[in-house]
């Protein structure tokens, strides 16, 4: 059968590695990638106020092709009151980013679990898929990966640029849409972005990101990240299609053997 599975690729080689490519080469090595805090409309206000729901990234050129967003079911949630509006994000970490509400740690006005903002639906930030939020994209998701330590406690999620993302989109029934090329430039659908290479079109996002009202967050993080062991280029995560055969179909008669 033919499917997507996302692998490391590197856009200089325009070849997919393993995982183990990279594990057995040790090629991870520190790298300095921008950090941001981005906000998506939920189309449903709390309380008859505008509710934005935050999620945190250190791959802004993946909010092009964002089609969900991804919450602990079983972690709480703040509804903070800011502004005018409200804005939610994980209640344990009020106090970490008490700077997108003025310095201070914000106090929230009502606590939900994951498992209630599961199902909610939101306004894609690009316009580039904007028009699958009738065939179901554009909701939040309940996820297990999705933890406390890094972050908002809200996950964006890139289907084609992301294995987790791909998992949980694929067993909720969001197919891939990936608007980057072999050669890691963005295609026509990205509309302005188009011809440029992801990395270096993070820059420019960010500043659309800041022009549209999205950005909360911008700063920098240093972190181990994976290169290519040929070239030594930075890679990505890029969903690929290919050909598979269906084990599960035939392993109980494999195992019989």
């Amino acid at each position: 059968y033919k499917d997507y599975r996302v692998t490391p690729y590197c856009t200089h080689c325009e070849t997919a590695l393993s995982f183990s490519d990279i594990r057995e080469s040790d090629s991870t090595r520190p790298r300095q990638d921008p950090e941001v805090v981005v906000r998506f409309k939920a189309r449903d206000d709390l309380d008859g106020k505008p509710t934005w729901l935050l999620a945190w990234t250190t791959t802004p050129w993946t909010l092009i092709s964002n089609l969900a967003l991804a919450v602990g079911p079983e972690h709480a949630y703040a509804v903070v009151d800011h502004d005018g509006a409200h804005y939610i994000l994980a209640d344990s970490l009020l106090a970490k980013w008490a700077r997108l509400f003025g310095g201070r740690k914000p106090r929230a006005v009502r606590t939900l679990s994951g498992a209630d903002l599961v199902g909610r639906r939101y306004e894609p930030i690009f316009p580039a898929f904007r028009d699958l939020a009738d065939e179901g994209y554009f909701r939040v998701l309940p996820a297990e990966f999705v933890t406390l330590e890094d972050g908002v406690g809200v996950v964006h999620c890139a289907p084609a640029f992301g294995e987790e993302d791909y998992w949980l989109c694929k067993r909720h029934g969001l197919g891939v849409r990936n608007p980057v090329d072999a050669q890691g430039r963005f295609t026509a659908e990205a509309g302005e972005f188009a011809g440029r290479h992801v990395l270096a079109a993070n820059r420019d996002i960010i500043r659309r990101l800041k022009a549209e009202g999205a950005l909360l967050h911008h700063g920098t993080i240093e972190h181990n990240y994976p290169h290519c062991w040929r070239c030594r280029e930075p890679l990505i995560y890029r969903a690929m299609d290919a050909w598979y055969f269906a084990i599960d179909k035939i392993k109980d008669r494999l195992l019989a053997r």
